[in-house]
């Protein structure tokens, strides 16, 4: 079983505004990142824990060929500032977990996302997922200037 992680300064935004936009990323992150999301929809729950969306990727991600990705939220402490999910049928990895803490800076205002995924290939010839890695540093920044935009999102 392999990990990758990566930490996020999440400037102007404290830790219990970014445990709602990362409840409600969702809903948005097709309209941000369409080459990568084409869409996202919830087909159980509200967003919480035992959630399932449906992913379907953007052409950048499958070079054309449809293809969607199944996720179960696993974990939602808004307190705690703790947010885990998984990955549900992956051809790639027979496991694929993804979790993040969201620290509140000393200011109140800034936060420190650590971000982490632990993942176990089905054939152990298949490369780490930095790909996944990099994805999700790309929505985070995209869903970071839409937050700083919108200030009354969520």
């Amino acid at each position: 079983m392999g990990t990758l992680m990566f930490q996020w300064a999440a400037r102007g935004c404290d830790k219990k505004r970014c445990m709602k936009i990362a409840l409600n990323s969702d809903l948005i992150i097709s309209s941000l990142l369409p080459q990568f999301f084409e869409k996202s929809e919830r087909v159980d729950g509200d967003g919480g824990v035992g959630t399932t969306r449906i992913i379907t990727l953007g052409s950048a991600i499958t070079g054309g060929i449809e293809r969607q990705n199944k996720e179960r939220i696993l974990e939602y402490d808004e307190e705690a500032g703790t947010m885990a999910w998984e990955l549900v049928d992956d051809h790639r990895y027979s496991k694929l977990q993804t979790s993040m803490k969201v620290v509140e800076c000393s200011n109140g205002k800034d936060s420190v996302i650590h971000w982490q995924m632990e993942y176990e290939p089905r054939d152990p010839d298949t490369l780490p997922p930095e790909d996944i890695k990099m994805l999700h540093l790309q929505a985070m920044k995209a869903i970071q200037s839409y937050g700083d935009e919108h200030h009354d999102w969520p």
